[in-house]
């Protein structure tokens, strides 16, 4: 499909999790749900996270999406390809991205947007955040950045 109007699809969820699936009756199973990675130094790596999203729109017509990662200086550091799916009868669909080894260069607020035909049609963010190393942990103390 091109061409697509904000309209047409919607984002009802778009979270960053430790994994997902799509059951045998089509149900989604989201789990270790977050929106912090705590790093001790920078640059760092995450080793592996899912984007899911749960998208609506007309029944059983297809349609493209990708998804954006972008860090805190608004550098894009991930751009999937398209994604094409189809939406089922009720309308909906689930997408799950498997993302591994995403570069961490930056302490601060990152983006993830889904989008189709050039169109945001959803986002949200999540932080990265230093910690003080093991000891530090194990002491329960905080670091400011």
């Amino acid at each position: 499909m091109t061409g697509v109007s904000k309209s047409l699809i919607s984002v009802e969820l778009l979270v960053l999790c430790d994994y997902a699936l799509v059951s045998q009756e089509n149900k989604l199973s989201v789990m270790g749900i977050f929106d912090q990675i705590f790093v001790e130094k920078i640059p760092a790596f995450h080793h592996k996270m899912f984007a899911v999203g749960i998208v609506k729109g007309d029944a059983n017509m297809t349609y493209e999406v990708s998804l954006r990662i972008a860090a805190p200086d608004g550098k894009e550091i991930l751009s999937s390809p398209k994604l094409s799916n189809k939406f089922g009868d009720s309308g909906r669909s689930n997408l799950i991205l498997g993302l591994e080894n995403l570069p961490l260069q930056l302490i601060g607020e990152y983006r993830v947007e889904l989008e189709s035909s050039g169109i945001k049609l959803g986002e949200m963010t999540f932080k990265v955040l230093r910690t003080g190393g093991k000891d530090e942990i194990k002491r329960g103390s905080k670091l400011a950045d």
